[in-house]
């Protein structure tokens, strides 16, 4: 199978991408190609010309984010075996990472993308794809840590949660169960014996001892290749499995963030099983203070008309 995995950001991915790149047939690889964000579509006519724009492009961004020296001679030669369009050149740059990879089975993430989703199964017959999901409330908790961006613009994660769950409960009721996972980021701390099984029965490889076995995953893998993961509350380099990161967002967000993500998430989030916390008596006037901050942000303003 060909692995796509996405979601918004601060929701499991860097663990995900860990946890399988563990396992002895799998690397999945993390924004290193980044096919739909940096290539889809926009180097058109796919030209020879076009091509080598595309391919320099992607060995200078590799080189100078990544320090990871590519070939785009070699990646071009097989592209020039098939019909060039779009879908073979994704497939070149995965058989490219997949032949010096040393395993069989080979996975991109790329967050934000789930309305890539089904260009990507449309590509692959053997497609699977994992998409990403956990508590608004921890997300914008995450993200208000990590961001710089002025003027309450971290608020703007809570549309992109909205979207990517609205699309996921419309893929979920779209696409067969051996094809699309959601997957919810609470279940793997929670039980990460259980989640772990379904995860390797969807992908249709053996269950191995090590994915149950953080403290190994980092000697099976290029750290160039995946990100070891970083919390946005404890810090970088975390392993593992924790309860205690499934909540740690109700010490850091106050007390009208937590009203403005209950009320403008609350039909999925009722759908997917987060509960709500705020008091009914404390709501208007939490959620009036969200909105009026949001109003004074063009860019958050106009992703509240849209949804």
């Amino acid at each position: 199978p060909k692995i796509f995995i996405t979601g918004t950001m601060r929701t499991g991915g860097s663990l995900l991408i860990n946890l399988l790149s563990a396992h002895s047939k799998i690397l999945i690889l993390n924004e290193r190609i980044g096919y739909f964000r940096f290539m889809n579509k926009r180097y058109s006519p796919l030209n020879n010309q076009n091509i080598d724009l595309l391919l320099n492009d992607l060995k200078l961004r590799l080189k100078y984010r990544k320090n990871i020296q590519i070939d785009p001679n070699i990646i071009k030669e097989d592209i020039l075996k098939y019909e060039i369009n779009y879908k073979n050149i994704y497939s070149s740059l995965l058989n490219y990472f997949l032949k010096f990879s040393k395993t069989e089975i080979l996975g991109e993430y790329s967050a934000l993308q789930w309305r890539d989703i089904p260009e990507y199964i449309n590509f692959f017959d053997e497609a699977k794809v994992i998409h990403m999901y956990r508590d608004p409330r921890a997300v914008l908790s995450s993200w208000k840590k990590l961001s710089s961006l002025p003027n309450n613009s971290y608020l703007n994660c809570i549309f992109n949660w909205i979207d990517s769950t609205n699309y996921l409960l419309k893929f979920t009721n779209t696409y067969l169960t051996n094809l699309y996972m959601p997957f919810k980021y609470e279940d793997i701390m929670k039980n990460p014996e259980k989640k772990i099984s379904s995860l390797t029965k969807f992908l249709g490889v053996k269950n191995e001892r090590i994915l149950q076995q953080p403290s190994f995953w980092y000697k099976k893998f290029d750290p160039k290749l995946v990100n070891i993961p970083r919390s946005a509350h404890e810090g970088s380099n975390i392993i593992g499995f924790s309860t205690k990161r499934i909540n740690n967002w109700k010490n850091n967000l106050e007390e009208w963030e937590i009203a403005l993500v209950e009320h403008l998430c609350s039909d999925n989030m009722k759908i997917l099983g987060y509960k709500k916390i705020i008091n009914t008596n404390k709501l208007s006037k939490n959620i009036e203070l969200g909105l009026k901050k949001i109003s004074k942000n063009n860019f958050l303003k106009n992703s509240y008309k849209t949804f």
